[in-house]
């Protein structure tokens, strides 16, 4: 087995309370990948992120122009394609309520909405949150979980709300999750990009290829992905200054900020 985290590219930002919070949420989505169970893996992890209010996800989330929280979040199974995804929810767990999306099977993307208007927090360094999980039969699925940008236009849905831009996997082949930008993924189906370019490449290659192709196209590139394949290699790497990740294997649990020139393990 083997899960790996994120907790968002930015500017610096190197919280040793953010990142125990992060190893915390690595062993726990590591343990019920060992349990089989890659959905519940993921959306454990960054459920207990999102309460955690350390990142900018559930608790952490940032406010939007008119003042308060809007969530995204999503869900991908590789072995089935089955998807579940939130986007502008107000109040509660984005994480837990794309569950109830992608178990109930009827949508893939549901818009909430409503007369709450709870402000965000206030910190200017709180990042997107993602997770991939693997199982020892090469299931893989992916997950992300957002409040967006901070300042974004009431109603803006990002990329963690979209399969194949911030979130992807197949099984026997890999997932990714992405932070970063939300237009530019969504503009470039990145995550979906960066999975299919594992059937052929490890996972550290396949990140950074999709990242320079998508930089020719667009002209611009601000993003971090984490990706893992069937193969249990996990890789992460980011064009930003700092991504905290946590990686766990039977035969290594890693730590880590600094991803500028990635890391394949």
């Amino acid at each position: 087995m083997a899960f790996v985290v994120h907790g968002g590219a930015g500017k610096g930002r190197k919280d040793e309370k953010a990142l125990s919070v992060l190893i915390k949420a690595a062993e726990m989505g590591y343990e019920y990948s060992a349990k089989g169970s890659t959905v519940d893996a993921v959306v454990e992890a960054l459920y207990f992120m999102e309460e955690s209010g350390m990142f900018n996800a559930g608790k952490g989330s940032v406010s939007n122009d008119a003042g308060f929280v809007e969530m995204d979040a999503g869900i991908f199974r590789g072995k089935d394609r089955a998807a579940g995804a939130v986007a502008n929810l107000r109040e509660g767990s984005a994480i837990k309520r794309a569950l109830e999306v992608l178990n109930e099977g009827r949508h893939v993307l549901i818009s909430y909405g409503g007369t709450v208007r709870k402000e965000g927090t206030e910190s200017e360094d709180l990042e997107t949150i993602g997770a991939i999980s693997v199982s020892r039969d090469g299931d893989t699925s992916a997950a992300a979980s957002t409040g967006g940008i901070r300042g974004k236009r009431a109603g803006r849905i990002g990329d963690s709300a979209i399969p194949g831009a911030g979130f992807y996997a197949l099984k026997e082949i890999g997932g990714t999750a992405l932070t970063g930008i939300g237009e530019q993924n969504i503009r470039c189906l990145t995550a979906y990009r960066i999975v299919e370019r594992m059937k052929n490449n490890d996972p550290l290659e396949a990140i950074k290829s999709v990242f320079f192709d998508v930089k020719k196209e667009i002209g611009e590139i601000n993003q971090g992905a984490i990706a893992a394949d069937y193969r249990l290699r996990m890789a992460a790497f980011t064009t930003e200054e700092v991504m905290p990740v946590c990686f766990v294997r039977s035969d290594i649990k890693k730590c880590s900020f600094e991803f500028k020139n990635g890391l394949i393990i």
